[in-house]
């Protein structure tokens, strides 16, 4: 290797032994094959990268640019050996824009974007984005592969377009009309009446509800630190006072568990902890406990298990209580 102010410069002799190495490092021959690293090593890692400070002259690449001919070669497409690699490795993958615990970092202001409070007259990288964005959509005809537009929708389109409206002939009022009236009379005949837990079952059913990619994991998380103990039913098969919980304790115990994700729970406006006071109210009336599990509680088992195993204790500790009360009033 050649010394240079401190650094050192890889020869291409070097790169060249250093890829042929790396590459028998596959599978059992890795020395971190099986391994896992443990979640205080995770936090650290975490805590270094946000340390880490790779904005202006401290970024390794900071005044250099790629060369033309990188350039071309990234713009050439992958070999169909290495296209059905990755599609091999991403098989059955979901693979969203943001993952879960990004979401939630951006929304507690964790993390900020780059370009947040920033406008294309302050910085030029904005406006240069913009310009090559306008360029790249240039000529591109907005695509409809699905389906033409009949002359009959062209023509309401331009009547809107126009300040004009389309007039409904008398046979559409008259059908609108008849619409109207049944579900009206279908909502009054309905007013003030309950569905039967059995209709209630079945229309839940008829959804053809299973367990979602969240459920699974927790299932797995159960199955593996409380066998024989945990069994899902949120596909509506067990419900407590017209609602279904996700999971129910199969030992005797009057427990439930309701595993949920923030992101989904605030979606449409609302909050967890109306979420979760009305699950509990609502379970509680009929006599059962609620253990409410976050998606992002899955990351550390430990205090997971230890939290269900602490709420199973005080269940048991209550029902103890009971007993012996009644106990004593029986002598």
């Amino acid at each position: 290797m050649k010394k240079n102010i401190g650094k050192y410069i890889r020869t291409n002799e070097i790169k060249q032994k250093l890829k042929e190495y790396g590459k028998t490092l596959i599978g059992t021959k890795n020395p971190f094959y099986g391994k896992h690293h443990s979640v205080k090593t995770k936090l650290r890692i975490s805590q270094k990268a946000k340390e880490r400070d790779l904005n202006g002259v401290n970024n390794p690449f900071y005044g250099k640019i790629h060369t033309e001919e990188f350039k071309e070669k990234m713009k050439k497409p992958k070999t169909e050996e290495h296209k059905r690699k990755i599609s091999e490795a991403k098989l059955g993958k979901k693979n969203p824009k943001l993952s879960e615990s990004l979401k939630i970092s951006f929304k507690n202001n964790e993390r900020i974007p780059w370009n947040k409070g920033l406008r294309k007259e302050v910085d030029k990288r904005l406006e240069e984005y913009g310009k090559k964005i306008s360029l790249s959509k240039k000529g591109n005809k907005l695509s409809n592969k699905r389906k033409s537009l009949s002359d009959e929708i062209k023509r309401r389109m331009r009547l809107n377009n126009e300040g004009g409206y389309y007039i409904r002939s008398a046979e559409t009022k008259r059908k609108i009309s008849e619409n109207k009236e049944r579900g009206l009379k279908i909502s009054l005949s309905k007013k003030g009446k309950k569905f039967s837990e059995e209709h209630i079952k079945n229309l839940l059913k008829s959804f053809d509800r299973k367990p979602n990619k969240l459920e699974l994991k927790f299932n797995e998380f159960l199955n593996k630190n409380f066998p024989n103990e945990w069994l899902y039913v949120g596909n509506g098969s067990f419900l407590i006072g017209y609602k279904n919980p996700d999971f129910i304790n199969v030992n005797g115990k009057k427990i439930c568990i309701e595993i949920y994700s923030n992101y989904f729970k605030t979606k449409k406006g609302g909050s967890v902890e109306e979420y979760k006071s009305n699950r509990n109210l609502h379970f509680e009336r009929y006599g059962w406990k609620t253990i409410f599990v976050e998606q992002i509680e899955l990351l550390n088992e430990e205090i997971l298990k230890n939290k269900i195993n602490n709420s199973v204790w005080e269940e048991n500790d209550k029902k103890s209580k009971r007993s012996n009360k009644i106990s004593w009033r029986v002598l």
